[in-house]
Order: structure tokens, then C-alpha cells, then sequence
């Protein structure tokens, strides 16, 4: 088995090693440490280990935990969500600890820790709604974490989970993606969207265990989901997206980002500028100065203007397009990608 074969690895650590172990962990409870003459040191959250978190807080921009160490309630932050980012973050605590770091350079640490592209990245759509864009890949563990992410940060809103196929599971297909229906429907998932011929096997392991199958919707054409996405977006919900890179969720992550996480204000006062604050432009990913806006054929370049004083996602676009063009108030759709804004 794994464990045995890992176990060979802690056989073969010199006597002045140093091993980390994870004491929640069931396999990692399998690991033949006997033989060890090194230092062993663990982590844990449930159980009592050398570096353990308690109080573990979700905020807007991440979670709050204490660890006690040296006799003393420490705080640390981490800008990430999910009881296995505590996990990590204990494992590092404890080797920076162990290696001599101030307590101050490894708080900064973690708390500069850079969250990768597609890995539990968090937005903020508008009507109060939130965005789990988890798509780099997916496996039932990894989708259990995600789901108790959206359990979490979603507390009081609509929890959508939108989840593509688990490939490469081989003989564990089918069961591994009906574990994870079983899953959702324990957690109390509002909404479960599936997408992909293995996916359907979410559906089955939902409804076995008494998710209301009203509640749920299987596609294997995009654009087909893309529209019941906007369909059902309502003030208040919260969306996680997650699925096999190969099944390339990540598009339908970027379309929620398009159409549902900017606001749109049009203010006379402009003529030729665009005015968003900064984290906006960082989530535009612009590289230029200037920005197109498409209103039905017509098309106009805009210079870009940042102000702090602006709300996050507010993009205030000109009302006067030309002396003979106006937006005039309906309800529009709009979609924002690259260097464009098309209304």
C-alpha cells in the first residue's frame, strides 16, 4: 500500500531527521514510525498535537486561528478558506518554529501568502452574491473541501454548487462522484448544477440520499448551463464552480465573473474616460490605458480613470456617447472581457 511504501521513506530518515505528521489524518495513522529515532512532530486541529488551531474564524478575506505555542495563545491569518489551508499553514507554522522564525516573520508569511489562480479564488459578484472559482482540478476530496468552503462563506446566502466531472478516477468513477452527491446533500447544497457525462453519477448519490430532485440539473452543452446560470441568479446567492481541469470549468467561472461581477453606473459628467477604482482594474486584468465600449453597433475607446472613492466592481461608464447617442435607462446585459465592454 501507499502507507507502507512511505513508511520505507521514514525508515530510511537519519536519526536527526525531522517528521511532521498530521494527527487527523486516518492514513496518515497507517505510517510505521517505530523505527524512528528522529524528532516527530504533529499537527492537528481535533486532536491533541504539538501545533493544533483553535478558533478557527472565516472572515470576508480569509480565516483567524490561534495556535498555542510556548505557552501562549498565538493569532495567525491566512488569506485562503478551508480547514485543509489550516492544515498546510500548521505544517509551516510549526517547521518555521522549529527552524527558529520570529513569530512576526512567520505571521507576515501567511499572511502574504499568494492564493493560486483557480484554487478557491473568492469574488464578489453584485446583489451581495460570491463566486468559489475552484477549477485548476477536482477529485472527492478535494470537492468535499470546496463544498464545506461554500457551506462556510455562504452561511446565510443560496449555495449553488456547479460541478463538472472527476476524470482520471478509473475504477472509482462512478462511486467517487456519487460520494460526492451524498456529500452535498448531507451539507445542505441549495442547488446542485452537474456538467459532463461523468457527472451524472452526482445526480444519483444527491437524490439516494433525499436531495429533492426538482433542485437539481444535469448539462453536457455549456451554453445550455451558462443560461440557467443567469436564470437563477438571484440577490444573496453563492456560487462554487469546480470541476477536472479537462473539463475546462474555469469558462464557466469567467462567465459568472463577466456578467454578474461588475455593476454598471452611467454618470453624465463623463465624456471620453471610464472611472473604476484599482481593485477593479486588477480584476480586469487590463494592460492597456484605454478600454472599448460596445453599445449595440455603435463602438467608442475610453480612457481609463482609477478613484479609490469608487465601490469595488463599480465601472461608472459615460451616459453621453456622441452628441446624437445617449444610454438611456432599460435593463441591460453586458459582458466585460479583455479590453471590452460590450452593452
Amino acid at each position: 500500500t501507499t502507507a507502507q511504501y512511505k513508511s520505507v521513506l521514514i525508515k530510511r530518515m537519519k536519526s536527526d531527521g525531522l517528521l511532521l505528521l498530521n494527527k487527523d489524518d486516518k492514513n496518515s495513522k497507517q505510517l510505521d514510525t517505530s523505527t524512528f529515532k528522529g524528532k516527530l512532530i504533529t499537527i492537528g486541529i481535533n486532536s491533541n498535537a504539538n501545533y493544533k488551531a483553535s478558533n478557527i474564524v472565516y472572515l470576508r478575506n480569509g480565516m483567524r486561528f490561534h495556535v498555542k505555542m510556548n505557552g501562549h495563545n498565538e493569532e495567525f491569518f491566512i488569506p485562503t478558506f478551508g480547514e485543509h489551508n489550516v492544515y498546510n499553514a500548521l505544517f509551516a507554522i510549526s517547521l518555521a518554529d522549529k527552524l527558529g522564525f520570529p513569530l512576526e516573520i512567520i505571521r507576515e508569511g501567511l499572511k502574504n501568502y499568494q492564493v493560486p489562480i483557480k484554487r478557491l479564488n473568492v469574488y464578489n459578484l453584485k446583489d451581495e452574491s460570491i463566486l468559489i472559482d475552484d477549477t485548476v482540478n477536482a477529485n472527492p476530496q478535494s470537492v468535499k473541501a470546496a463544498i464545506d468552503v461554500l457551506i462556510k462563506i455562504g452561511k446565510d446566502k443560496k449555495k449553488i454548487a456547479v460541478l463538472g466531472s472527476m476524470l482520471e478516477l478509473g475504477d472509482y468513477t462512478s462511486e467517487g462522484h456519487r460520494e460526492i452527491g451524498k456529500y452535498a446533500a448531507e451539507k445542505k447544497v441549495d442547488v446542485i448544477y452537474t456538467f459532463g457525462d461523468l457527472s451524472i453519477d452526482i445526480h444519483k448519490g444527491a437524490i439516494d440520499h433525499g436531495f429533492p430532485i426538482e433542485k437539481m440539473k444535469h448539462f453536457n452543452d455549456r451554453n445550455e448551463l451558462h443560461h440557467e446560470l443567469k436564470s437563477s441568479m438571484e440577490h444573496n446567492s453563492i456560487f462554487l464552480v469546480k470541476g477536472s481541469s479537462l473539463m475546462n470549468m474555469n469558462k464557466t467561472a469567467e462567465y459568472l465573473r463577466n456578467n454578474f461581477l461588475y455593476n454598471m453606473v452611467f454618470n453624465k459628467d463623463l465624456k471620453d474616460e471610464i472611472l473604476l477604482n484599482p481593485t477593479t482594474f486588477a480584476l480586469m486584468k487590463i494592460e492597456q490605458s484605454t478600454i472599448i465600449l460596445q453599445y449595440g453597433s455603435f463602438s467608442k475607446t475610453l480612457n481609463i480613470l482609477l478613484d479609490d472613492k469608487v465601490s469595488d466592481g463599480e465601472i461608472q461608464l459615460p451616459r453621453h456617447l456622441s452628441n446624437n447617442l445617449s444610454i438611456i435607462d432599460l435593463p441591460y446585459e453586458y459582458i466585460v472581457k479583455d479590453n471590452h465592454i460590450q452593452i
